[in-house]
């Protein structure tokens, strides 16, 4: 059972020492921290994605080449059967929305040795990190919820609008289907 707003604390700059550990002990034992914007990012969760996202845990190269090797031999393995395979990877918000982050995350830069972003840069076939597609869509319109961790609909329509057009790149044109536009779609509530 998860209490996000069981407590509440002040994050206040640090000049040194380890950032990211103190924001997550200063947060801790909760899995979400609330910035001066009020934006809401996970922190302490199952897999350090901030340790990561800031450099303070990368993978090692024998990690790096065991990742690439298995997407690149899952997708060849497929392709050989005739099965179109494709790796989509949606960013944690923080990658896409560093800008609206505690104020205390600030002097930190954003390496590109987050795994996600090593799977990219290494060119694996039918791979695509999708943070440099929202980041650009941002300039629209709101492309995560600032209470939540997930992409809003408009966010989740520049995705989907991706994977059609990578999925289309795959297949033969007389398979290819375009994507729905988006002045089609209607958000609604369900439930």
């Amino acid at each position: 059972n998860l209490r996000l707003w069981s407590s509440r604390c002040t994050l206040y700059g640090v000049s040194e020492g380890d950032i990211v550990a103190y924001a997550e002990t200063s947060c801790a034992p909760n899995k979400a921290m609330l910035s001066e914007h009020g934006w809401v990012y996970l922190t302490n969760d199952s897999s350090d994605y901030m340790q990561y996202l800031f450099g303070g845990q990368a993978w090692t190269e024998s990690e790096a080449n065991n990742a690439v090797t298995t997407l690149t031999d899952r997708h060849n393995t497929l392709a050989d059967r005739g099965i179109l395979y494709r790796k989509f990877v949606i960013p944690e918000k923080a990658a896409v929305y560093p800008e609206y982050l505690p104020k205390v995350f600030e002097p930190l830069p954003i390496p590109r040795g987050r795994p996600a972003q090593v799977a990219e840069d290494a060119t694996v076939p039918g791979y695509s990190y999708v943070a440099d597609i929202l980041k650009d869509a941002k300039s629209r319109g709101l492309v995560y919820f600032k209470g939540d961790s997930h992409t809003s609909w408009f966010g989740a329509y520049f995705v989907y609008n991706h994977i059609i057009e990578s999925l289309n790149a795959g297949l033969h044109p007389n398979q290819r289907k375009p994507p729905i536009p988006l002045s089609k779609l209607t958000p609604s509530m369900v439930g």
